[in-house]
């Protein structure tokens, strides 16, 4: 089979709608169903009105109006689906509904369309219900903003179509993104790489008492421009609790997330979820952060700096060291996720890091 030119997006929520944008400016026709019928409705009143005004101010022509205008299609019912070569699952990182999902569409999805789910945690063999089983659900794992991020993570399942693997990778070529092929312990690598630092931040605050801002601001100088505690507001508080339960299983972290899960999860039961709902590790007005005005608090001791470097580069030399990707594709993907052009590397040979096997985490 050719390449896909017809692609089903099920969720309208933050991920699912920046992924139907994203690809609809890319020419193909695109099939987004909504969470409800209300929901439908304001995805295409919004949707038409943004066209509109395109053609209007000349940012488009009038064959792309055209086209954007046909081969758009928001609705709330799964009919829309069934010509679709690839199906992409956006909804809430929640299993159970996720497993209703993809036992519905089991039943009215011909067996050439590949479905797809965008878990940013979920291994796609727990997505398959008794009706399900041997057929295959791929993990496409996008990251947001799609349109500003370089990669998209292939997770392959344990058992899978050659075909079917060889129609994302050239899906995701087609819309200008690099793979990351990824099978077994190291799907979601992504996410995963950056676990032991986020829960060495945790355990900072818990146990030795560091402020969330302080160990942020440490953070964002050295690593990446979003401290740990203010990436993990706008996740969600909730999704990442959920998300470190199943990537705990496969990885040898049991005992380093424990502190991690226990504050996450007396935030969740606080219902302190984030930006989301306006209170996290933060406070937060209109989206914006409320910092505090405590301005005199210590920074962190050479203990503190480089037990966190290590958190963060351990697993990165784990990854080259076991062959995983090449190391100068790993060093995009680690740059393009945390938006800072520093090489981690660079900054091992900089620090004089020694990777130390006793630290794996896969």
């Amino acid at each position: 089979m050719g390449l896909p030119t017809h692609i089903g997006i099920i969720g309208d929520g933050k991920m699912g709608l920046d992924i139907f944008n994203y690809l609809r400016s890319l020419r193909l026709k695109i099939s987004l169903v909504c969470f409800n019928e209300a929901h439908a409705a304001s995805v295409r009143k919004t949707y038409e009105k943004k066209q509109k005004r395109a053609l209007k101010y000349g940012l488009v022509d009038m064959d792309t109006y055209k086209f954007n205008i046909d081969n758009s299609h928001i609705g709330y019912d799964y009919g829309l689906l069934e010509s679709c070569h690839i199906i992409i699952e956006s909804i809430s990182e929640d299993l159970q509904a996720k497993k209703s999902l993809f036992a519905e569409l089991f039943n009215i999805i011909p067996s050439d369309c590949v479905l797809c789910s965008n878990s940013s945690s979920l291994p796609t063999e727990d997505l398959l219900s008794d009706e399900g089983r041997g057929r295959p659900i791929y993990g496409l794992h996008f990251f947001f903003p799609v349109a500003y991020k370089q990669f998209v993570e292939l997770n392959l399942p344990m058992v899978y179509e050659e075909e079917h693997k060889l129609r994302l990778v050239g899906f995701i070529h087609l819309i200008n993104k690099q793979t990351i092929l990824l099978e077994g312990s190291f799907r979601f690598l992504a996410n995963k790489l950056f676990l032991k630092l986020q829960a060495e931040c945790c355990r900072l605050h818990v146990q030795e008492g560091l402020s969330f801002q302080i160990i942020d601001s440490w953070v964002k100088k050295y690593i990446m421009p979003a401290g740990v505690f203010e990436f993990m507001d706008q996740v969600g508080i909730d999704v990442m609790l959920r998300s470190i339960k199943a990537y705990g299983v496969n990885m040898k972290l049991d005992q380093t997330l424990m502190v991690m899960k226990g504050l996450l999860g007396a935030l969740t039961e606080e219902e302190k979820l984030g930006v989301k709902n306006d209170q996290g590790f933060y406070s937060y007005e209109k989206g914006r952060i409320l910092m505090s005005d405590k301005t005199a608090e210590t920074g962190l001791t050479s203990t503190q700096q480089n037990r966190l470097f290590s958190c963060y580069l351990n697993p990165i030399h784990e990854v080259v060291e076991k062959e995983v990707m090449a190391k100068d594709v790993l060093v995009q993907l680690v740059t393009d996720y945390t938006m800072n052009d520093q090489d981690p590397f660079d900054l091992s040979n900089h620090l004089q890091f020694s990777y130390d096997p006793s630290e794996n985490v896969f």
